[in-house]
């Protein structure tokens, strides 16, 4: 792909998230990366020399647009999210913002409202949907072959870096929450994946008995939908092994993934059993791509097409507002 055919991005935000997202859309053969920008000049600098790209500290819609951008990728704490996007999507630019898109189910309808009105993509960074093992067993819970899903077991988390508690992570104000709105927003927006329909009951308990930072280090909930479909799940930062685990029963069989990308558990396996009319149970293990920015390129590459053809693009903001209610409802109880 020349690069003129290639979709023009600018990265808004440069920090550990960021310049992973840096080094995806430098390298790709469908987009160009052509300006990074970073509240912290430093980091703005750092990820954009390595693709000689121009950088600053300051965010101009007009001198985007000049430039030639066509997609703005926001990887910023969650209290910038919505602001980048609500800025790019007025002038038309499509959007891939990282997850959870925004900190409140109010934000979110905004950036629904102005993608609509201004014809930009809006796009939600949910990349778990993308890594091999849960994209395979997406296929086959599709299929039918496990049959109706009855439930889903989530289990995922893992020790917190040093200093974890100090990090932006960790405060309200700039996460709107704690582990639920990081890695948690993640589980959810998976039940809803997989479910036949969107989660409308809630349960669950926060806890903050570690890092005692005010915000929940570890969340429990016990979720169900209009199709009696049941969720629960566990996601924590004092899980001292890092872990992932998703189990999805149905009625004929199971699909489990055990691991994710390489971080957790250093493989990515999927076990498949169908059972037989004497519920003998026969299964199936494949062993899945382990690496994690793999998933980053796939959904990379989903949101390019989708600009190109001009459709929506999964998943998206409705997915993330489907997430934030959720939210809403474990925080309340």
């Amino acid at each position: 792909m020349t690069g003129k055919n290639k979709i023009k991005f600018c990265l808004v935000g440069a920090g550990r998230m960021g310049a992973r997202w840096a080094k995806i859309i430098g390298s790709s053969s469908q987009a160009e990366l052509c300006f990074v920008m970073d509240n912290n000049l430093e980091n703005a600098k750092k990820a954009a020399d390595e693709f000689k790209v121009g950088y600053g500290n300051k965010f101009d819609v007009e001198t985007l647009k000049q430039k030639g951008v066509e997609a703005l990728l926001v990887a910023t704490p969650h209290k910038y999210l919505a602001f980048y996007t609500a800025q790019a999507l007025k002038a038309g630019i499509h959007v891939l913002v990282e997850k959870p898109g925004a900190t409140s189910m109010e934000e979110m309808q905004k950036l629904l409202k102005l993608s609509k009105r201004h014809r930009a993509l809006l796009k939600v960074g949910f990349n778990y949907r993308f890594f091999d093992a849960i994209a395979r067993a997406k296929k086959i819970v599709a299929s039918g072959k496990i049959g109706k899903v009855n439930f889903i077991r989530i289990q995922h988390g893992h020790a917190g870096r040093p200093g974890y508690g100090q990090e932006w992570r960790m405060d309200k104000t700039m996460a709107g929450g704690g582990v639920l709105m990081d890695q948690g927003v993640h589980l959810l927006d998976l039940v809803n994946y997989f479910f036949a329909s969107p989660v409308t009951k809630a349960l669950g308990v926060q806890t903050d008995l570690y890092w005692n930072t005010g915000v929940e280090d570890n969340a429990f909930a016990i979720l169900q939908n209009n199709a009696g479909q049941v969720a629960s799940l566990h996601v924590s930062l004092t899980q001292w092994k890092p872990l992932f685990s998703l189990d999805i029963y149905g009625a004929r069989g199971y699909c489990s993934v055990n691991g994710l990308g390489k971080k957790y558990g250093g493989s990515e396996v999927l076990t498949v059993g169908i059972k037989n009319k004497n519920n003998i149970i026969k299964e199936i293990v494949i062993n899945c791509n382990p690496d994690a920015e793999n998933s980053l390129r796939l959904e990379l590459a989903e949101f390019v097409k989708a600009i190109k053809k001009k459709k929506t693009s999964a998943p998206g903001g409705q997915d993330a507002l489907a997430v934030l209610k959720i939210v809403k409802k474990l925080y309340s109880v």
